[in-house]
């Protein structure tokens, strides 16, 4: 798999400030992290991953959905080849933020790669997104088994994820009062 892509943004004035990662969630691409990446560009030099199949990059691979087959040994690979990958393409030493998806993924680039990162920073993350008998508090699987289907039958992950929202907003999470709104 090839490696994720980068973009930087370092503050104009201090070529020694800290780095930081950010790698965004399913469903969405690096803008997840435009409203707050002004103020972290101040301080940080801020490297925004896009992973496959975002933000015109290197295409996803073809995964089928979760059977608890082969499929999903093959999911395990990619996703584990995602994050080395992406442990390669940052600086050393740099922090590293995930938000959702993205999250799980920083935990496994750090696992895969500890001495490469100074710090882990997990936004909005959970060790499974499937409900299970010893995981009551993720997602119902008919809830990930339908944005599965939307996906592979082509919808674009950003109208796939809006619809998600929707749908866990339609079972009773009001996701919206955790964002700020936008002043434009």
């Amino acid at each position: 798999m090839n490696a994720p892509q980068i973009v930087t943004n370092a503050p104009p004035d201090r070529a020694d400030a800290p780095d930081l990662a950010l790698i965004h969630g399913w469903g969405i691409g690096r803008a997840a992290w435009d409203e707050t990446l002004p103020l972290l560009a101040e301080r940080f030099s801020v490297h925004r991953a896009s992973l496959p199949g975002y933000d015109g990059g290197v295409e996803a691979p073809d995964i089928a959905p979760d059977t608890g087959g082969e499929e999903d040994d093959d999911a395990m690979r990619a996703f584990d080849a995602c994050a080395a990958a992406l442990a390669q393409a940052l600086p050393a030493g740099c922090t590293l933020c995930g938000w959702s998806l993205g999250a799980l993924l920083a935990l496994r680039a750090a696992q895969l790669a500890p001495k490469r990162f100074s710090r882990l920073i997990l936004a909005s993350a959970t060790p499974c997104f499937t409900q299970r008998d010893d995981w009551p508090h993720a997602q119902a699987p008919a809830v990930l088994d339908g944005f599965a289907a939307a996906v592979a039958e082509g919808i674009a992950a950003k109208r796939a994820g809006e619809s998600l929202c929707l749908t866990i907003r339609a079972i009773g999470v009001d996701l919206a009062r955790h964002y700020p709104r936008r002043a434009d």
